[in-house]
């Protein structure tokens, strides 16, 4: 009896110097690294814009604490993260940004290394992809494509419900998922990419400054929608411009940050979900600057991370305000 009062004792001891130090370290000061004030480019011209239709989907749900979460966040509070994606018609094809959870959710998950997937099944909630929602249209493979901002598991997993469709990535991204020594230690699963196979396609930026980003993308020629890169979540995370006719322009920006403020300012990640989450720490947060950099300057763009439920419904309300 003394011997099993004494043990749990040091059970509860253990216990409570685990607590307090999840909580220092949640808590404990984090400075960034300072930012040099960025040059930004001429702005384009936004007139003679194709016109553009956004359609937003939620494939799934998930909960973090908010200390987690969001730096300084509450220990009482939680945010929910949706797993979306964001269907562009444009008149040249359609583009889906980010393909959220599919229909093989449970058995992708069974393959992955013991530890991710068990996670992934504890704490994602699929709700309905895209291959199963009535409002998501049919793609051809000759014009449409997914767009990916990274090769994280939970942003893959719906192409796999459209096999003829090309998948598109930054070539940073690509080579980075190809490593799978390296990758699969950081949300990759090496049975996603293998599936992808030929239809994995790498995109490559040019040395054209936009806005404050030094190379991008025109993805058609026609300044509607622009990609630069978002680097440090993963080396090829992907940032993508959509500027529409009516003066609305968004940045979509995967995993580069995971919440905007009330104000759409960026929301910093706390220590711990940097370290679980980005493979670059410095390089992730100098990018989040870089972003709050963008809109204090360029204040009509609206940040979207695809994980911010509040966010993706401004596009929404976007759409209908245009209607």
């Amino acid at each position: 009896m003394r011997l099993i009062k004494k043990l749990l004792r040091v059970g509860v001891t253990l216990f409570l110097l685990l607590l307090l130090a999840i909580i220092l370290i949640l808590r404990w000061p984090m400075q960034d690294p300072s930012l040099s004030p960025g040059t930004f480019a001429p702005r384009p011209a936004m007139d003679k814009l194709p016109k553009l239709r956004l359609k937003v989907f939620e494939t799934g749900f998930s909960e973090a604490p908010e200390a987690y979460a969001i730096r300084g966040g509450s220990f009482f509070a939680a945010r929910r993260m949706t797993h979306g994606s964001v269907l562009i018609e444009h008149p040249r094809g359609r583009v889906v940004l980010d393909s959220g959870l599919g229909t093989g959710f449970a058995a992708e998950n069974a393959k992955a290394p013991w530890i991710q997937g068990r996670f992934a099944q504890w704490f994602f909630t699929p709700t309905l992809p895209l291959a199963k929602n009535p409002e998501f249209p049919p793609l051809d493979p000759k014009q449409d494509f997914f767009l990916l901002s990274h090769l994280h598991w939970d942003h893959v997993g719906g192409t796999l419900d459209f096999p003829t469709i090309p998948v598109k990535v930054l070539e940073a991204e690509r080579a980075f998922a190809l490593d799978t020594a390296r990758s699969e230690a950081h949300g990759v699963y090496p049975h996603h990419i293998s599936a992808l196979g030929e239809r994995l396609r790498g995109l490559s930026l040019l040395d054209k400054p936009y806005e404050n980003f030094p190379q991008s993308l025109d993805l058609f020629g026609d300044r509607s929608i622009v990609l630069v890169s978002l680097d440090g979540h993963t080396p090829g995370s992907l940032g993508v411009f959509v500027n529409l006719p009516g003066g609305d322009r968004f940045l979509f920006v995967g995993d580069a940050l995971w919440f905007v403020d009330v104000e759409g300012r960026p929301e910093a990640r706390s220590r711990v979900a940097e370290w679980t989450s980005d493979l670059d720490k410095a390089r992730a947060r100098l990018v989040r600057q870089r972003l709050a950099e963008l809109i204090a300057h360029s204040n009509e763009v609206t940040l979207v991370p695809i994980h911010d439920s509040k966010a993706l419904e401004k596009v929404r309300k976007a759409m209908e305000k245009s209607l």
